[in-house]
Parts: structure tokens; sequence; C-alpha cells
């Protein structure tokens, strides 16, 4: 039977309360009609009764004229009828003639009677008489309110709490199966009731064509398709609440669709199972998705696996490129350096010997060029570096004045053979002592100031140093070097700092140079975390500037590493060597090289007759060695010396091999061994600490410098040192504190840092940029280094740290 609409059933409803509310009124009133009809047929039959008698007693009389004319005999006769009733009234007529007519006087409602009859005179007699139900009238509108009020309060009643309620619900009924249906419609899933077999008795039909068209009722799930993950049935029946299943249907076909399934077990009142009842959910493009997605996926892992293993493989080919280039720049330094140490050591000593003025000449442009082909190396070899990642900010405490006036002092002579004035402007609020790289920053000026004069004809060069600003210890110091030279146009000025850029083709031919030097003052300065630029006008002049945060200094002079100290500690910086000023190039000879023995190990015959003789004219004793197995040999026999000088690398043994044995031997365990060499990156550095080299020179050597370093080591090595010089106690503490990683290492050498820099020598400048980059791992390492090749200064008692 098809179901009945909404409408129809509202309809069928609406008749049904109509037959109800009026059967109900006909019930009710009912008693009330029948109480007025029996008022009305008794008052019919009493009226009935007189008419008749009044009848019959008018028929009798004697003559009826004279009952006609005399009224009142008539009324007399009336009222013995009547009696004394007010609510009856009677009209006769004879011969169509009123004799009586009491009718206007009767109250409604009235009921009345008829008689007519022939009198024997032949008239013809009509009587009429009436009787009110006026009396009554109270009672029955009475009897007839209270039949409505019932009727009225029954039919709210049924209508209210029945027929609406009916009607109500069925209207939510509907709702309910409307939202349901556009719910079913509008979803992409469809819901499903099955009883306890698992056969479908209810889905919706939206998606039926899924299934191939085919009849879903009373089938169960393995019919619908092939299914997988089906969970078993018993896992249903633990959950009275919605479970997810988690399987999928797929359906047959060409094109399967999948489907995601979640139900819930229904149960009787009593806890019998009834069925089950759930919804399924189109997967079907997630699902293709998914193996769309795991098809890519497996593609891509394809392609990175091989991105990678070519990354890889270019990363070991730039690797190795890198490593090649930098043992080509390692070998080309050496290389060059070796026979630049000997032409530079030959020209200082041919400049010794008297010569013509014109040949002085010649030694001073061959001198010159030597230097110019060294500064462009350095420029190269700086490059590099800052290219490779491998040239680190070194962090000391400087005096800025002191730093200009030594900027100054390198430069002056040059100045000045150009008519040039050269002169400084620091302004008052510029700090006196900062924390920052000083080499570097020297560096930068150096190569302004060193432009400026090269490209001024007339004027000068003014070095400027003023604090852009100032917040807590943290300073912005401006550098500027303005000169009055040639200028350099817009164009130009925005390539000026890229590498081997000048300001024209033409500025090479007659100036020189090959335009790095502002290209690695730009990297120098991105290293110190400043800015820099340039402020040109061609014909008149240039501006050369550079910001660089500095950390205010709060040392004593006491405390403070003054730059000419710098310069004389055996760093392990071969840039340090490099930067030597050249003001120290009329420094003599002090006399305690005198008679002092000295063991060259060089592998260059050239090189070790330049050292022999600077040494030699310097008033020291020298023997020399080809390798260092010959060193070693010549040690074993017992000659002793005062300093070793060692050439890394050499053939059958190198200095590294030959320094080790030589520190084996108990008579040269405190003879300080100098690395002189060509090649000296970080890592060589790293190993000659290891190694337990008292000092570090770069090649080419000027006989200033090899002078001045020999003199130094010479002199500490003759010193008796404090007391308290590293003492156990010092640096028992020292290594507690780096081993735990406590920043109040570096308070600790900054409270000792005398009696640390005397113990370490060169060493210290290295330990301490690592306390300050909190590398306390290294720098624990190093200190562990120094005591067990017993590199630390002996207390007076004699006992080293090692006891």
């Amino acid at each position: 039977m098809a179901e009945m609409s909404y409408q129809s059933i509202v309809n069928r409803l609406k008749k049904l309360e109509l037959f109800i509310i009026g059967l109900f009124i006909f019930v009710t009133m009912f008693p009330a009609l029948m109480f007025y009809t029996r008022q009305s047929v008794e008052l019919g039959a009493i009226l009935q009764d007189e008419v008749q008698i009044l009848g019959r007693s008018l028929m009798t009389a004697n003559a009826m004229s004279s009952i006609v004319e005399n009224n009142r005999t008539l009324e007399q006769a009336l009222n013995v009828v009547l009696g004394e009733a007010n609510n009856k009234a009677v009209k006769i007529v004879v011969n169509e003639t009123t004799l009586i007519d009491q009718m206007s006087s009767m109250k409604s409602p009235v009921v009345k009677r008829y008689y007519e009859a022939s009198l024997i005179d032949g008239s013809v007699l009509k009587l009429e008489m009436a009787g009110s139900l006026a009396n009554r009238l109270p009672l029955m509108i009475m009897v007839l309110l209270i039949a409505l009020c019932v009727c009225g309060a029954a039919s709210y009643i049924i209508h209210r709490f029945v027929f609406l309620t009916w009607l109500t619900s069925e209207r939510d009924r509907e709702l309910s199966r409307q939202r349901m249906s556009d719910v079913v419609s509008l979803t992409s899933d469809w819901f499903w009731e099955q009883d306890e077999k698992q056969r479908f008795r209810f889905i919706t039909k939206n998606n039926v064509s899924e299934f191939n068209g085919s009849v879903t009722l009373g089938k169960q799930w393995p019919e619908l398709g092939q299914v997988r993950m089906i969970p078993d049935i018993n896992q249903w029946l633990n959950y009275e609440e919605m479970l997810v299943t988690g399987f999928v249907i797929e359906t047959l076909g060409a094109n399967p669709c999948f489907f995601r399934i979640k139900g819930k077990p229904i149960y009787a009142q009593d806890g019998t199972l009834l069925g089950f009842r759930g919804a399924a959910s189109d997967v079907t493009l997630e699902i293709l998705q998914e193996r769309k997605l795991d098809s890519y996926r497996e593609h891509l892992t394809r392609v990175v696996d091989k991105r990678t293993a070519e990354l890889l493989i270019a990363k070991q080919q730039a690797e190795l490129a890198n490593k090649a280039k930098s043992e080509f720049l390692a070998n080309l330094s050496h290389e060059i350096r070796t026979p630049m140490n000997a032409v530079l050591g030959l020209i200082h000593l041919l400049k010794a010997t008297p010569l013509e003025r014109r040949q002085k000449g010649y030694i001073d442009n061959l001198e010159s060029s030597g230097n110019h082909l060294m500064a462009l190396l350095n420029d190269v070899l700086d490059l590099s570096k800052i290219e490779s990642g491998k040239l680190q900010i070194e962090l000391t405490e400087f005096r800025l004045e002191t730093l200009v006036n030594e900027v100054v002092q390198l430069m002056g002579e040059r100045a000045s053979s150009k008519s040039l004035f050269l002169r400084t402007e620091l302004n008052g609020r510029v700090p006196d002592y900062v924390v920052s790289d000083a080499q570097r920053i020297t560096q930068i000026l150096l190569n302004f100031v060193s432009n400026a004069i090269k490209f001024t004809e007339r004027g000068g060069v003014i070095i400027r140093v003023s604090m852009i600003s100032l917040e807590s210890d943290q300073a912005v110091i401006k550098f500027e070097v303005t000169d009055t030279g040639v200028g350099i146009d817009k164009e130009n000025q925005a390539h000026i700092f890229d590498d081997f850029i000048q300001a024209d083709s033409s500025t090479s031919r007659k100036y020189g140079g090959t335009g790095l030097g502002l290209a690695i003052a730009k990297k120098l300065t991105a290293l110190l975390k400043g800015s820099i630029g340039v402020d040109s006008e061609p014909g008149r002049g240039s501006r050369f500037w550079v910001s660089i945060p500095l950390k205010v200094s709060a040392l004593h002079d006491s405390q403070v590493i003054h730059r000419s100290d710098i310069d004389l500690v055996k760093t392990p910086k071969a840039d340090v060597k490099n930067s030597l000023p050249e003001y120290l190039s009329n420094t003599r000879v002090d006399e305690s090289l005198n008679g002092k023995n000295v063991l060259i190990v060089e592998d260059n015959p050239v090189n070790q007759s330049v050292l022999e003789k600077i040494l030699s004219s310097a008033g020291m004793f020298v023997t020399t060695a080809n390798d260092g197995d010959q060193a070693v040999r010549i040690c074993e026999k017992g000659k002793p010396f005062d300093v070793i000088l060692m050439d890394l690398w050499m053939p059958i043994m190198n200095g590294f091999d030959a320094t080790a044995q030589i520190k084996r031997l108990a008579k040269f365990k405190e003879t300080p061994v100098v690395c002189i060499s060509a090649r000296l990156d970080e890592d060589v550095m790293r190993s000659c600490v290891s190694a337990g080299f008292a000092g570090i020179i770069s090649k080419p050597v000027k006989a200033e410098k090899l002078t001045a370093e020999l003199k130094k080591l010479l002199a500490e090595a003759g010193e008796v040192p404090n007391s308290s010089n590293c003492a156990e106690n010092l640096v028992g503490p020292l290594l507690d504190l780096l081993a735990d990683g406590d920043v109040r290492a570096l308070q600790y050498i900054n409270k000792h840092e005398t009696i640390f820099r005397d113990c370490m020598g060169s060493h210290f400048a290295l330990f301490y940029r690592w306390l300050e980059e909190f590398d306390f791992e290294r720098a624990q390492q190093l200190i562990l280094e120094l005591r067990n090749s017993k590199q630390f200064n002996q207390d007076p008692e004699g006992k080293s740290l090692n006891e």
C-alpha cells in the first residue's frame, strides 16, 4: 500500500475532527431539544382538549345568535372553560365574523390548536386556542446553554489535545522526513539498515547505481562488491554506540567505487539483536588520490634518491674541487713564498752592501716589485679564505687612537713621497678602548688609505673616526678616509666593491693594482657585521667609509693588550706576521742575540743561505740542516742550541716529525722550536700548536721580523718567571671551569691574564679567541696539550705543571 502524502493525511484528519465534533454537538444538544419538544407537545395536548370542550359547549347553546349578541355571556362561558389561566387565549370566528380575539396578548413561544364545526342554524364556527410557553422559557434557555457549554468545551478539548497534537506530530514527521530526504539527496553518503543476519532491509536509493544498478535489499555486504578489511561481526555486537568499522567496499566493474562503512547495532528493549544501521561514505576520490599520491610519492622518492645521489656526487666533486683549490692555493703560496723569501732576503742582504746610486735604485725597484707581488698573493689568499669561510674574526681589546696612529705610521712615508698630508681626526665621544678584530679593521683602513694616496696627486688624506651610536656597551664606530684625488663617477661607484673591479680599465694601467682590495674590505666588513660605502665626485675626491659595531672595553691601561704587543706575540696566524708594521724595519739587532746558537732546518738552499746570512750578521752561530732527519741526527750528537728554526715541508722527514723527535731528547725538551713555512692555513697552525712549536713565522721572512721574534723568544727563555706563574693552583681551577663549560672561565683568564700570557706565549692569542667564542672544549684541549708537551714555564722550584 502506497504511503499517503502529508496533505492527504491532514485533510482526512480535519474531516474526522469535524465529524467527531458534530456528533458530539448532536449528542449534547439532543436532551435540550427533547425537553423543548416535550413542553410543546404537552401544552398542545392540553389546548387540543380544551378547544374541543369549548367547541362542543358552544354547539349546545340554545341559540347562537343570542350568544353572538351577548358577548358577555360568551366571555362567561369562556371563563368557565379556560378558568383563570393567563397563558391561554381564544379566537372565535362565526361566519367569518370574529367574536373574540385574545391572541394579541400572548407572549412567544406560542402553541396553537384549532376547532371548526357547523352549528344547527347552519353557521360555521371556527375556534383557535393558543397557549404560551413564556413562563417555561428560562428553564428551556438554561438547559440549552448548559448543553452549548458542554458541547463547546468538549469540542475545544478534542481539537486542542487530540487533533491539533495529531496534526503537529504529522507536520513534524513530515519535516523530519523532508529533512532526511534533503540530507540523503544532498550528501554523498548513503544510509542503510540490516536485519540480524546482515541482510539489507532499507537503503537510500541515490547511490544504488554505484552497485551496477542491482537491487541491494535482501543482500549482504559481500554481494555488493569486493569487500576489504571487513571486521568481525562480534566487534559490532560489543558496541551499542556508533562504531567506525574502517572497512572499505570496492564495487565491481570497469570503474570501481570505494565506500567507507560505519554503523551501530540495533537492540530491542529486551536486548534482542534487531539488526544494524549506519551510513557509507564515498571515498572513491580519496582512495584514487591516495593511489595517485602513492605513485607520485614513489616516483618522487626515486627522483629524490637519484637527485640525492647526484647531489652527493656533486658535493663530493665540489669538496674535491674545493680541496684541490685549497691545495692549489696552499701550493701556490708555498711555491711563491719560498722563492720570494730568497728574493727579498737577498735584496735585504744586497742593500747592506756598498752600492752605487743607480744600483741602489734598481734594488729599491726590485724590492718594491717583490713587496707588490707579495701583497697581490696575500689579497688572493685572503679572498679565497673569505669565500671558503675559513677566515675567522679574532676579538681582542685595543685602543682606537693607537690603531689609527699605526695606520698613519705605516702609510706616512708613501704620503710624504708624493708631498701629500696625512692626518687624523678623532671625535671626542669615541671610546678609548674597544673589542673587535683590530687586524681586520687595520687591513680595511690600510686599503682605504693606500687607494687614497694612490689616486691623489695634490692635497692629502684625512682619517676621521666618530661614534654613531652607543647602547649599553655596544658602540657603532664610523671610520672615514677622505682624499682630494681624481674621484669616481656614479656609474662606477655601484661596482667599486666587486671582485677585480676598478673605476675603469685605464686605472690598472696607470696606477696598477688588481681591484681586489675593496672587495676584500667589503667582505671583511660583512664578517665584522658592519656596513661600507663610498661618496665621490669626479675631480673633487672621494670619501670611503665603514661603520663597525664594537664592544666598549672597560679595561684599564694596565690590562689592555696594546697593538705593539700583539705584533710581537707568537700567534699561530700567518696573517698577523704578514701585517707586521714596516716601521720596525730600522730595528737593530739586540745584543742578546750575540753568541746564541741557532739550528736552521731548511731544504731550499737559497732560503737556507739567506737565513744563515741574516742570523750570522746578527751575531748568532748558525748550524744548518737540509731536512728533518739531518736535524734530528745533529741534535742527537748533543750540540746545544738556543733556538731551532724549522721548515715544515721537507723531503725524508717533515718538520712535525722532526720536532717531535727532537723534543723527545732530554737536552732539547725546553729548546724553543720556531716554525718557518710558506704554507700556514688554519689546519696547519693547529697542528703546529699540537706539535709544540714555540712560534710561527710565515715566509717570506724579513730580517727585522725574524730577529725581533728570536729576541723575544730568547728573552722569555732567559727570564725567571714569577713564583705564581702557571702554578698548578691556577691551572687546575681553569681546567675545571673549561670542563664544565662555565662562562666564568673568561673572567678567570682576565683576572690572571698577565700570568697566563707569559706562561702560554704565542699560544695565548688563539686560546683567548676560543674562550671568547665559547669553544671551551678546544681551549681545554690546548691547555692539556701544552701541559703534556711541557711548554708551560716552570716555577722557581723547578716543578713543572706536569708534576
